[in-house]
């Protein structure tokens, strides 16, 4: 197969695809109009809310984000990082409060979020010694 004949395949197959369905074709003006098609709300995975936790049993902010979100404990382990890697930093309404251990202090039922930021997003925010990301909780 030569170039040209290559070229005009892939232009053919590539309107193909294009092509809307038979039965999107009409031409009856009259049809209903149809509906938009429903787009999934997706989820902030770096974000947790009372509708995330609701019913669940954790008393505290710590007990919350071990069983939702494991991951955001984990800190930085990146190759030039030592085995435990580098801890996350907590925030309480703006306020660092410390280490992981003081989500333990924040009851569950005074959270209005909390939201994860990775270490180039808690360094840009906050500044150096943020290389496990940070932890922020808003409460009521």
């Amino acid at each position: 197969m030569n170039a040209r004949t290559a070229f005009a395949l892939a232009a053919v197959l590539g309107a193909a695809l294009l092509a809307r369905p038979a039965a999107a074709q009409t031409t009856d003006t009259t049809a209903a109009t149809p509906a938009a098609p429903a787009h999934r709300v997706r989820h902030d995975r770096n974000l947790l809310t009372p509708e995330d936790f609701a019913g669940r049993h954790e008393d505290n902010a710590y007990a919350l984000v071990r069983t939702l979100r494991p991951s955001w404990l984990r800190g930085s382990r990146g190759v030039t990082s030592n085995a435990e890697g580098t801890p996350v930093v907590v925030y309480r309404d703006g306020v660092r409060m410390g280490g992981e251990n003081e989500l333990r202090s924040i009851a569950t039922v005074t959270i209005r979020e909390i939201r994860y930021l990775d270490a180039m997003a808690a360094t840009q925010q906050f500044g150096t010694d943020h290389g496990g990301g940070a932890i922020l909780v808003a409460t009521h």
